[in-house]
């Protein structure tokens, strides 16, 4: 598998590495969905994190040579230069992992020359998804009070869009519903006017409303009893519902594979 690592700083190409990638658990503990209380979250809330490895080789015709190889190896794992994606180029799909574990064993003999590297990463997010986003949008017409716009998942594993809004005339309440999975959000604000937008995030929880160059987070404006959407295998029709007048609305979302 022709994989490369990407951080915020730079890419790795991995290639030469062989990984191992293991299977997925369908009866999890609480803490291998979520992640240990305090550490970083790991799996979707419904599927487990998972670990994966992957092994190579660092030498070097001398010590100093060794210990730089080492060295750029351990660089490129640095927490300060995450988030950390484990990309597949040639399927166009990413994971995103946290470094764990970095271990060089030399051989006696072979000190300061050669060593099997081993790399061990959590995968965050339990499954692959696809590295270049979906987006589909209501056009230049957006939509109006009862109008839909489809949205088709192509998988087979459910996926959490990010859906950003943005309204014709001021709009204190409007309400979206997927009229295929049975989820539905309501939202507003008095704020929320032309020229303003509201994002939500429906894989964090998180909705932000930016006005100008000041974006507040108001997940707390979230009619009681609904939540964010998510998109079922197959076509979502998400339905428009407003007395405030038309939105133009655009839902971003990645394909999910297990393996």
């Amino acid at each position: 598998m022709n994989l490369k690592l990407v951080n915020t700083a730079a890419e790795y190409d991995l290639s030469k590495w062989t990984v191992d990638f293991p299977g997925l658990k369908f009866r999890n503990s609480y803490n291998e969905r979520f992640g240990q209380p305090g550490q970083e979250k790991q799996g979707d809330g419904k599927e487990s994190g998972r670990s994966l490895v992957l092994n190579y080789a660092v030498d070097g015709e001398n010590d100093s040579t060794f210990i730089l190889n080492a060295e750029a190896l351990y660089a490129m794992l640095r927490a300060e230069l995450g988030p950390f994606y484990l990309v597949d180029p040639d399927n166009d799909r990413r994971i995103a992992v946290s470094p764990d574990e970095l271990d060089l064993s030399a051989k006696p003999g072979t000190e300061l020359r050669y060593a099997a590297a081993r790399l061990r990463l959590t995968a965050l997010d339990t499954f692959w998804e696809q590295n270049t986003p979906t987006v589909v949008d209501a056009g230049s017409a957006g939509l109006e009070n009862g109008d839909t716009l489809v949205c088709n998942n192509p998988g087979v594993i459910n996926v959490y869009p990010i859906i950003t809004i943005s309204p014709t005339e001021q709009n204190p309440n409007f309400y979206l519903f997927n009229l295929s999975s049975g989820d539905v959000i309501g939202l507003g604000s008095n704020s929320f006017v032309p020229g303003s937008t509201i994002e939500i995030d429906s894989k964090n929880g998180t909705v932000y409303l930016t006005v100008g160059s000041t974006r507040t987070e108001i997940s707390s404006a979230i009619a009681t009893g609904t939540g964010p959407l998510h998109l079922i295998p197959g076509d979502n029709n998400l339905r428009y519902a407003s007395g405030y007048g038309p939105v133009n609305i655009e839902v971003s979302f990645r394909r999910r594979w297990a393996f």
